[in-house]
């Protein structure tokens, strides 16, 4: 019979594995269309516990902060941008200021004043 060897960590799993993904669907464009919005709508901070110590955060109105519209699949391009990309753009930054008023009538926190 095979061993199997020693049990994961619990703490690799949570800052290796679950970070990623989060920053994953918080930071790509498609994901963020479909799951982040509601995140970074809705969410002050995600806290991700092992063993209940706390080993990785997110602050969500920290990364909405900082983000910003990005032409293709990950990485800003060089290329022109044309009348889809702007309109794409003006949905995304519309989109971003309605998710900062939101986060603001519920009371979730923003690191600094978004106008």
């Amino acid at each position: 019979m095979e061993e199997i060897g020693e049990p994961m960590d619990p703490k690799w799993l949570a800052v290796d594995v679950l970070s990623w993904w989060l920053l994953r669907i918080l930071t790509k464009r498609q994901l963020v269309e479909v799951y982040g919005r509601t995140v970074y709508e809705q969410v002050g901070l995600i806290s991700v516990d092992s063993d209940a110590e706390t080993v990785y955060e997110l602050n969500i109105g920290e990364i909405l902060a900082q983000l910003t519209f990005r032409k293709g699949l990950s990485t800003a391009s060089t290329e022109g941008v044309g009348s889809d990309d702007k309109q794409r753009c003006l949905e995304f930054w519309n989109w971003k200021h309605a998710a900062v008023e939101r986060r603001r009538a519920l009371g979730l926190p923003m690191p600094y004043e978004i106008v």
